[in-house]
């Protein structure tokens, strides 16, 4: 999530979210601490644009971005309704999850309909590229529930808004521009005395226990490849920004300290934030070996990393969608 103190971010976070931190400001050369941004984004781009314009396009803007994260509350607010908690203290965490989401949803339709009623209304992005809907003074930000499905719900604001406003400030910066290095395909391999292992992009290696499943743990490794390189590709762009990277807190770290999508990259507190729905699953020796791969190599000459307990990705729990 992006950070936000605004009230329906205050109020999710009230209700469970406390893993995820206030607000910082955005980081200078001097700062060491707070969320760390790696890259503008189209919406905020498009936000900056239709502060300029006039109430009628404000709206507009405004209207849609409302209609989109209400959608998209609702569904995870759907989803965690056939969640099934295994113990005692996580039925309770995920019940109040799901208050806070109802309360949060309850308020964004407070704010929809005042807005439809001809409310107040500001479109502001701040210095950390966070849009806010302001409406009668109220500070809404547009922000996801969870980390991965931020960019889902900014390309669909502007897939319905830009089909009816002009959103030439887009021209040249396209979502494929800001894209991380992905791996499409892999191939299995089987040897006498060796575990069965699929590689994905030639450069990770999962070994699994057994041959059953394979699409499924094919899939589930080229996830984790996806996501490592991503996390690759964020942390040399944090390093680029002068941020220092503590790699032996990263190592110490627990793997399942990912789940909410935010890693922390040294003891100041900076952080980025990056989908981690696959990798948070790994054991911890698992966990050091990417570390180590991580620091070690570079975009061109990385080494294959390997895996061992990859069945441990296949796991499936409330903890990869954000939910408590």
């Amino acid at each position: 999530m992006r950070p936000a103190q605004f009230f329906h971010s205050i109020a999710l976070l009230a209700a469970l979210l406390s893993s995820m931190g206030t607000a910082h400001d955005a980081p200078s050369a001097a700062q060491s601490g707070g969320r760390i941004e790696l890259q503008p984004t189209r919406l905020a781009t498009v936000a900056r644009q239709v502060h300029q314009a006039d109430a009628a396009v404000q709206w507009d803007f405004a209207n849609i971005a409302l209609d989109v994260l209400l959608e998209s509350y609702r569904q995870e607010l759907h989803s965690a309704a056939t969640e099934r908690a295994s113990t005692s203290g996580r039925r309770a965490k995920l019940a109040s999850w799901r208050a806070g989401t109802r309360d949060l949803i309850s308020r964004l339709e407070s704010s929809h309909a005042r807005l439809a009623d001809g409310a107040t209304l500001g479109i502001q992005v701040d210095a950390q590229d966070q849009v806010l809907i302001v409406i009668e003074g109220l500070p809404i930000a547009v922000s996801a529930l969870r980390p991965d499905t931020e960019q889902v719900i900014d390309e669909q604001i502007l897939g319905r808004f830009c089909g009816y406003n002009d959103c030439s400030v887009l021209a040249g910066n396209s979502p494929s521009d800001h894209q991380y290095p992905q791996v499409t395909a892999g191939t299995w391999y089987f040897a006498p005395n060796t575990p069965p292992t699929f590689e994905s992009g030639q450069l990770f290696r999962c070994e699994f226990t057994d041959t059953g499943g394979r699409r499924q743990k094919s899939e589930a490794c080229s996830r984790a490849a996806n996501e490592a390189l991503q996390l690759a590709a964020g942390l040399e762009q944090a390093k680029e920004q002068g941020y220092r990277i503590d790699w032996d807190l990263l190592a110490n770290g627990s793997p399942e300290d990912l789940a909410n999508g935010r890693i922390v990259v040294n003891r100041d507190g900076a952080y980025i934030e990056m989908p981690t729905g696959t990798l948070w699953k790994l054991v911890r020796a698992d966990w050091q070996r990417l570390v180590a791969w991580l620091s070690s190599t570079t975009d061109t000459l990385r080494t294959v990393l390997v895996i061992r307990d990859a069945t441990r990705l296949l796991e499936t729990t409330g903890r990869e969608s954000g939910r408590p």
